[in-house]
């Protein structure tokens, strides 16, 4: 997704996203410069208004953990990946340089590296994928776009970042975890309830607090199927004729009890999940 920096709804909507997303890309065009790094100082408010826990300290240094990987796009890249000694630089070598601590003492150059600290902190599976402007050394002028070429026809570049991204994505994108722990869509769906009302109240979004909401949800419709397996076995039993003996109804009971946890331990998630 392509993020500008368009006051506090840029910064809730870009704190959603990273709590809800599990593969990140942060598209922008040329180069990682200052001009791309200001662009994500939304990143150094992350660690003031997200929380691991209630109370925690708000250094960020939990968070790195619940946080997605994070892929830097850069479209109509031109540069020559070099070092200063003129030796070939990989996309990510390129990344982790441009994210080192620059020199200066400007008002500017500490906010750019405030942000660069943060990145590194918060992003700890981090990469970078550059595309060279997609008519870049063919006979397209750049109107074909609007056409859509096929992909064949763009320039060998383009086409080489557009396979390493498609080949990123399908490799390395995983269901959103917490606590090791997949997320089926319903759970993803409350935790992106649990988060919105804490932004739009004001509040600092608590990960574990949202997680407790969702276990709290899932085990109670454990609980539910769980001890709907256990009536509805009762009731056969109950209704049965002749009714069951004594010996025989607490054999039916036990294999009821076993059914019911069976189904509990199937459907809940979190620590009370092996009750």
């Amino acid at each position: 997704m392509a993020l500008c920096v368009r006051g506090r709804h840029d910064a809730k909507i870009f704190c959603l996203a990273i709590l809800l997303s599990s593969f990140f890309i942060y598209n922008s065009d040329k180069a990682v410069n200052n001009a791309a790094i200001d662009q994500l100082s939304l990143v150094t408010q992350l660690s003031k208004k997200i929380r691991v826990h209630a109370g925690d300290d708000p250094s960020g240094s939990r968070l790195a953990e619940f946080f997605p990987r994070f892929v830097w796009l850069l479209r109509d890249f031109q540069l020559e990946l070099q070092d200063e000694d003129g030796d070939a630089l990989t996309s990510n070598e390129y990344l982790e340089q441009c994210l080192q601590q620059q020199k200066g003492s400007s008002a500017a150059v500490k906010e750019q590296n405030q942000t660069r600290a943060a990145i590194r902190q918060l992003f700890e599976h981090r990469s970078c994928i550059t595309l060279a402007h997609p008519t870049l050394g063919t006979n397209l002028p750049p109107s074909a776009l609007k056409q859509l070429p096929e992909l064949s026809k763009l320039a060998q570049g383009f086409q080489s970042g557009v396979n390493e991204l498609r080949q990123r994505v399908l490799k390395e994108v995983r269901p959103k975890q917490v606590n090791g722990t997949p997320l089926t869509g319903l759970m993803l769906l409350g935790m992106a309830d649990a988060y919105t009302k804490a932004i739009n109240e004001g509040a600092v979004p608590t990960i574990s607090t949202a997680w407790q909401s969702v276990l709290h949800i899932e085990c109670g419709k454990a609980l539910e199927a769980a001890t709907s397996i256990y009536r509805e076995g009762a009731h056969s039993a109950a209704m049965a004729e002749p009714p069951p003996s004594s010996a025989s109804w607490q054999q039916q009971h036990e294999q009821l009890v076993r059914a019911a946890l069976a189904k509990f331990r199937e459907i809940a998630v979190g620590d009370n999940a092996g009750a």
